[in-house]
């Protein structure tokens, strides 16, 4: 574990381009967020959300850059399944826009190491930027990892070689948005990262 913290933060960046999704825009009564590590679930009720289908799958390997679909030996996988954007009334949440990405984790028997979300910096693994979304409006948004679901790669230990899960992770802004248009999202994980480029209608 400690050989795998010294990794440095190699860039395993598969750059997709703008892309054009489908969506669906429609109110919805609530969304689902959590505590607990995972554990609870609560509801926030929303004024509208859009939902995105992405279906992208990003492969882990041995290589220490480049597009790891292309080469290398495969050693993992993350695939991705939706994007959310939710709108809450301020009367609900000091955070008026929220995003969620759906997914799941696979990490391979033949995997070197356990996977675990975050980044390191100076040893020390950090989970601030585990779900960075940068978009064409002036919102911001923050990662939050207390009301995310992804108990076993938040986990210490991390997701074991031959081990899967799915995740739901969460960020928010106290900013009201509508469309986000060009947006990319990044996900880290000690020792890689992966790029997603979209172009939210």
């Amino acid at each position: 574990m400690k050989k795998w913290l010294k990794i440095c933060l190699a860039v395993f960046a598969l750059m997709l381009g703008s892309t054009t999704i489908s969506t669906v825009n429609a109110h919805a009564s609530s969304f689902s967020y959590f505590g607990s590590n995972g554990t609870k679930t609560y509801r926030h009720k929303v004024i509208s959300y859009q939902k995105y289908t992405l279906n992208k799958t990003f492969y882990n390997s041995n290589l220490d850059v480049g597009d790891t679909s292309t080469g290398g030996v495969k050693n993992g996988k993350i695939q991705l399944y939706h994007l959310y954007v939710f709108h809450v009334s301020p009367k609900v949440s000091r955070y008026q826009t929220w995003i969620k990405i759906t997914g799941h984790v696979y990490n391979y028997d033949n995997a070197p190491t356990n996977n675990v979300w975050g980044a390191t910096n100076m040893n020390v693994i950090t989970k601030k930027y585990v779900l960075r979304i940068q978009d064409s409006t002036s919102a911001g948004y923050t990662f939050s990892e207390s009301t995310s679901k992804s108990p076993i790669l938040f986990s210490k230990a991390g997701l074991a070689p031959g081990e899967d899960e799915g995740f739901q992770l969460l960020a928010h802004s106290k900013t009201a948005t509508n469309r986000l248009g060009q947006t990319t999202i990044t996900l880290f994980m000690v020792g890689h990262y992966k790029n997603l480029k979209l172009n939210l209608k």
